[in-house]
């Protein structure tokens, strides 16, 4: 939500009202009974969303919306700088040796994922009724790493978020992984 509001006051010069709103998958056929000119979805919701605006058969009961933008994409175009959507955090008090042995998890849990992709679209086309390949197209379109790109995209944002007043000022600390 807040590279949203980044992005609406600082590249796009707008200042719409944001109100929060159920956004999964089981909403969206209720989408167009309320009252709002835009949405902010993810994951399933927003594939579903994209394949009505695609004219796709399967999203017969979703809405169309005229726009779709692309918020890693938007913020990449402003910055120069990929944007970093989820990571894992710790408490700076966790035991170093602990925190490392969940991050060899979760990085063979995204090298099992990356390795079955195929298997990951199968699923997401039977929650989502959205083709198989569209499915797959979108995994392909996501960056797994956490490059010194990535960390300077991480960071940036966060400066950005200090500098408005929506974070306390404060640094961003990382394990050697």
């Amino acid at each position: 939500m807040e590279l949203l509001r980044q992005l609406f006051r600082e590249r796009w010069h707008a200042a719409p009202e944001f109100v929060p709103a159920d956004a999964e998958i089981a909403d969206v056929a209720h989408f167009g009974s309320e009252t709002h000119a835009a949405r902010l979805v993810i994951g399933d919701a927003a594939l579903v969303l994209d394949a009505a605006r695609r004219g796709d058969a399967a999203a017969d009961q979703a809405p169309h919306y005229p726009y779709a933008y692309d918020l890693g994409q938007e913020w990449k175009a402003w910055t120069g700088l990929p944007f970093v959507f989820a990571v894992w955090v710790a408490q700076r008090t966790t035991p170093v040796a602990e925190a490392l042995a969940v991050h060899a998890s979760l990085i063979a849990s995204r090298d099992w994922g990356v390795q079955h992709l195929d298997e990951l679209a199968a699923q997401a086309h039977a929650n989502t009724g959205v083709g198989e390949a569209e499915c797959r197209e979108y995994f392909d379109g996501l960056d797994y790493r956490l490059s010194y790109k990535h960390l300077a995209g991480l960071t940036e944002f966060f400066r950005r978020l200090v500098t408005d007043g929506r974070v306390p000022d404060g640094r961003l600390a990382f394990l050697p992984a």
